[in-house]
This record gives structure tokens, C-alpha cells and sequence, in this order.
């Protein structure tokens, strides 16, 4: 069975020099918008799937976590800003 989670992040940041800001918020909200991609196509598979679904509870939950953390760091540079 294919891996249920992205492994591999997809976070794209220049490699040099400074970021800015905005540059931050852009690629966070990338990165939540292309988990929550993921995780609505487990969720889907997750509800017609016959068998056992537990590694597939697991990988929502992991997905779900992740989105979590990822917001949670967007709040703290939203509030940077004022």
C-alpha cells in the first residue's frame, strides 16, 4: 500500500538571502491549502473503503495535526504585523 501521508514537505522557500514576510505567509498557506488537499481525498477514500481503516484514521489525524501546527504559524506572524 502507498504512503498515506506526504512525506516529503512541500514548503518552498528561497534558499538565499532574507524572506520577506508576505513570502512566509504565502508559502504557509500553500502548505496548508496542499494538506488539506490531501487530507480531503483521505477522508474520502476513508468513508467508501472496506476493510480496515485504521492506518487511514491514522494518516487524517497526522494530516489534521499538521494543518494545526501550520495555522498556528501563520497566526503567530499575522500577529507580527500589527
Amino acid at each position: 500500500m502507498p504512503s498515506l501521508v506526504n512525506e516529503q514537505p512541500s514548503l518552498q522557500l528561497p534558499a538565499t538571502g532574507p524572506i520577506s514576510r508576505h513570502q512566509m505567509q504565502t508559502a504557509i498557506e500553500a502548505e496548508i491549502a496542499q494538506i488539506a488537499k490531501g487530507l480531503n481525498k483521505l477522508e474520502r477514500i476513508c468513508e467508501t473503503y472496506v476493510g480496515d481503516r485504521t492506518k487511514l484514521r491514522v494518516a487524517i489525524e497526522k494530516n489534521k495535526t499538521e494543518i494545526a501546527i501550520w495555522e498556528t504559524c501563520l497566526d503567530m506572524l499575522n500577529r507580527l504585523e500589527g
